[in-house]
This record gives C-alpha cells, sequence and structure tokens, in this order.
C-alpha cells in the first residue's frame, strides 16, 4: 500500500478512498478507479486526479502450514504454491555440494500453523541428517561430564 501511495504521488495523483476486498494477498491493488470507473493500463489522468484504490484483504481463510520437513526443495516448492503460500528465504546448511540429496531440515512457521494466503514459509536446506547449529534454531549441544 504505501508503494502504491507513492506511485500516486510520483505521478502528481491524489488517493481517494481504499476498499478493501476478497483476495488472497494482502495490500495487494487489485483495481484503480476514477470517478467510479476502472482505470485501464495506458490511460492518461489530469495531473491532481482522486485515485480510488480496490486492495486485497488477504483473505479470511486460515492455512495450516504443511509439513515440507524431509522434502526436496523442489517438492516443498509445489507444496507451498499448491497451499496458496509462499517460499520465504532459503537458509543452506553446511556442505551441500556433493551429489547427496538435498532436503528440507526445518521450517518457518512450525507444521500446522495457522498462516493466511500468501504468507511466506522460511527453510533451511542441506544434506540429510545435517545437524543444526543453535544460530539456525537446531538443539543445544549437550556436553558429558
Amino acid at each position: 500500500m504505501i508503494n502504491a501511495e507513492a506511485v500516486l504521488r510520483g505521478y502528481e495523483l491524489k488517493l481517494g478512498h481504499i476498499t478493501y476486498v476478497s483476495g488472497p494477498f494482502l495490500s495487494v491493488v487489485k483495481e484503480m478507479r476514477v470517478g467510479g470507473k476502472k482505470v485501464e493500463a495506458g490511460i492518461r489522468l489530469p495531473k491532481g486526479a482522486v485515485i480510488d484504490l480496490y486492495v486485497e484483504d488477504g483473505g479470511k481463510t486460515e492455512i495450516n502450514a504443511p509439513d515440507i520437513v524431509g522434502f526436496s526443495l523442489e517438492d516443498a516448492e509445489v507444496i507451498i504454491f499448491g497451499s496458496n503460500l509462499q517460499l520465504g528465504e532459503i537458509n543452506v546448511v553446511g556442505d551441500t555440494t556433493n551429489q547427496s540429496p538435498i532436503v528440507i531440515l526445518k521450517q518457518l512457521p512450525e507444521p500446522s500453523t495457522k498462516l493466511r494466503a500468501g504468507d511466506a514459509v522460511e527453510v533451511w536446506i542441506g544434506k540429510e541428517g545435517t545437524p543444526l547449529s543453535e544460530e539456525e534454531g537446531g538443539a543445544e549441544e549437550e556436553i558429558d561430564n
């Protein structure tokens, strides 16, 4: 939304009403109108025109975060996108240069966490069985005395 307002100001247009409409993504401009009429791409508008924005509300449906730990990154992407979610940051753990299969070692949010459509799932990838450090959210190493 902030970006849309900045773009309007850059073209010397004024922000009118913001109306939230049903849609899977939060704060994505779905449509613009001037005087109740839809603004089509390429239409020239006079400076100072008041633009009403129709913005997606992110959907009302909650989605459970899928359990993708152990899957390949490619399979995890299919599951994430199929769940109406986005792939967030991909963190690489350890050496991934040889032929060993690379899998999802950890994900955030945790499986079954309630999410909204369009939310991102961050993943940690590495060779199957690679331990995560404390910084990566792994368990603390126990020291035997």
